[in-house]
C-alpha cells in the first residue's frame, strides 16, 4: 500500500526552519542550507517511520539527509518507499501533495499537471461514457462510466472501471450537491495509492462533470 503523506510534509524555504538535529549530526550545515536553498529552491521536512527527513530536488536528482546525518542517493530511498517499481521519485510525490494545497494551479489546460504526467509514464488511459438514469430515494441521477485502460506492451487494455453519479435535475447538474461514487480511485493501480484521495478523486469527478455537461440535455422518449 502507498504512504499517505498528508498534512506530513512541510516545505522549509530559510535554513533557520530546518531543525537543529540536522545541524547538530552533521547531515549538513546552516551554511550549505543556505546555499542549496539559494541553488535549487525549497527543501522538504517529513517523518517516516522513526526517523526525520530533508529532501530537496536537486534537477537531476533527489537529494534526502535523515536526523541523524545519513545522506541517501535516490535509488536506496525510492526502493523504501516502492516508488522505484512504480517509475517515480519523490519530487513527484512532493508535486502532488503541493499541488493539492493550491488547486488554482492546478487546471485543465495546464501541462504541469503531476496527474496526467503519471498517467501519461504508466500508459494509463481512459474514457468516459454515459450509463444511464435513474431514481434513488427521490434522487434523479445520471451517471457515467470512466473506463481505464493501460498498455503493458500487448496493445490497450481494459483494466478498471469506476462509476460516478450527478443529481440532476430535468437535464442539468443540481448546483452545489456533490457527485455520488462508491469507494474511490486508488484501488486501481499501484501508483493511485501515492496520490492523496481528494486530488485524485477530484480529478476524475472533474472530467466526468464536463463530459456529462456536454452530453445534456437528453431526450427521451417518454420524458
Amino acid at each position: 500500500m502507498g504512504i499517505d503523506f498528508t498534512g506530513k510534509i512541510k516545505q522549509i524555504t530559510s535554513a533557520y526552519d530546518v531543525p537543529y538535529n540536522f545541524y547538530r549530526n552533521g547531515g549538513i550545515s546552516l551554511k550549505e542550507t543556505m546555499a542549496y536553498l539559494n541553488a535549487f529552491g525549497p527543501m522538504y521536512f517529513f517523518e517516516l517511520g522513526d526517523y526525520e527527513y530533508l529532501y530537496q530536488n536537486r534537477g537531476n536528482k533527489d537529494w534526502f539527509v535523515d536526523g541523524y546525518g545519513h545522506t541517501y542517493v535516490k535509488d536506496q530511498f525510492l526502493e523504501r518507499l516502492g516508488l522505484d517499481v512504480l517509475g517515480l521519485r519523490f519530487s513527484n510525490i512532493i508535486d502532488l501533495y503541493f499541488k493539492e494545497e493550491e488547486e488554482d494551479m492546478i487546471t485543465e489546460n495546464k501541462q504541469n499537471n503531476p496527474i496526467d504526467r503519471i498517467l501519461k509514464s504508466h500508459k494509463i488511459t481512459y474514457d468516459i461514457n454515459y450509463k444511464k438514469r435513474s431514481y434513488f430515494n427521490g434522487d434523479q441521477l445520471d451517471s457515467v462510466d470512466i473506463t481505464f485502460y493501460i498498455d503493458r506492451g500487448n496493445g490497450r487494455k481494459p483494466e478498471a472501471m469506476q462509476t460516478v453519479y450527478f443529481k440532476t435535475r430535468g437535464n442539468k447538474i443540481i448546483p452545489h450537491t456533490e457527485p455520488i461514487i462508491y469507494g474511490d480511485f486508488h484501488w486501481m493501480f499501484d501508483v493511485f495509492e501515492f496520490i492523496p484521495t481528494k486530488l485524485l478523486n477530484n480529478y476524475f469527478i472533474d472530467k466526468a462533470k464536463s463530459y456529462i455537461e456536454e452530453y445534456l440535455p437528453i431526450e427521451y422518449r417518454f420524458g
